[in-house]
Formats: C-alpha cells, structure tokens, sequence
C-alpha cells in the first residue's frame, strides 16, 4: 500500500547473495502493468542493499535486461557502463534498447573493450573476473560498487522535493566513475589500461 505520496515501501529476506548471482530484478506493478523497475546488485552474504524504483530506473532496467539478452551474459561491466549512458527517463524504450545493443557491441563483442583489457600482457580472465565481480560485490574497505549507486536511487525517492530528487539521481550517475576504479584497484588491473580500452573502443 502506498502511503499518501504514492511511495511504497518494500524489503524482502532470503535473496540470493552475490556469491550466487549477479541482480536482483524489482518490478512494481499495477494490476497487469509493471509501472516500476530497478535492477540491483545482489547483496554480500549477511549485509542488505536499497534500491529506489523511478522513472529513471525502469528506463535503466529495461536497457540493461534487453542488453542482457543480446550478449547472452548479465555482465557487470556491461551494466555499469549503461547505467552511465542512460541518465534520462524520457528516451523510448526503442532508443533505450537502441543504446544497450550499441554498448554490448562496444564493451563485450569481438575486439570490444572486454578483449583489449583480457588480451593486455597485465591482466588475466580471472583478473577480469575479479574486476566484474568488485563492481557488483566489493567488501574493500572505502571502496563503492553499483549498490552504493542504487542506494541513491533509494535517497532520491525519499527526497523531499522534485530538485532534490533530480540532483540524488545525478549524484548516483557521477558516482560510477568511483565505483569503476574502485573494482579496477581490486582486481589490480591497472587504470591506464582501462582508459587505453575505452579510446579504442571509440
């Protein structure tokens, strides 16, 4: 039931952790029509994370999932670089799915980012797949991973007024550049690689 704002508050117990996936997908719906999305990194073992449900989140989902889908794989990186892409809620779901099939042929296809950063003499698969893993799932201390983004999302919604709930939703878009170097610095993957990754992806 939601409250006299229209904001509905909601937890759940006995998700599965990090360890065992990657997302948790939220949908909110009215009767037959999801009107909500968020997707939200699957918390460590023992801890919890927030999430907020908003127009931008649906919007974010949906992109995401569809990417998921092309790539056949529900990859951090992939997620992480589209939650810095897709910053608006008024694009179709078109041009949202639009975007998710440009960034999977950018970061995961054949010669992408993914295959700069594995194939570099300084890193291993399993470098990268620690790095994927941080992202999503990272007890370093003083680091951020995409549950601190989600969390904003959280505070955006319980903001008192529409120019607070805007500048939440910014703050979490800018953080996702923190959230990267911190994965990047756990999984000893150099950042000068990255940025090498990222300028011949184009």
């Amino acid at each position: 039931m939601a409250d006299l704002e229209g904001k509905l508050a909601y937890s759940f117990s006995s998700v599965p952790s990090c360890e065992d996936s990657h997302f948790l997908v939220i949908r909110i719906s009215d009767g037959a029509t999801v009107v909500r999305e968020a997707l939200v990194p699957a918390p460590i073992a023992g801890e919890t994370v927030n999430l907020g449900a908003t127009a931008l989140s649906t919007k974010q989902t949906h992109a995401i999932l569809s990417g998921f889908e092309i790539a056949q794989t529900d990859s951090p990186f992939f997620a992480g670089f589209a939650l810095i892409i897709l910053r608006s809620p008024n694009m179709s779901d078109a041009e949202a799915e639009n975007i998710a099939s440009a960034a999977d042929y950018i970061l995961l296809d054949e010669n992408g980012m993914r295959d700069y950063i594995v194939n570099h003499e300084d890193v291993t698969s399993a470098k990268f797949q620690t790095f994927e893993n941080a992202l999503i799932c990272n007890n370093s201390s003083d680091s951020k991973d995409i549950s601190d983004f989600t969390a904003m999302f959280k505070n955006a919604v319980n903001a008192d007024n529409d120019t607070e709930f805007d500048e939440t939703q910014q703050k979490a878009g800018g953080m996702m550049g923190e959230i990267f170097i911190s994965a990047l610095s756990k999984a000893g993957i150099d950042l000068k690689i990255f940025l090498a990754a990222f300028n011949v992806a184009g």
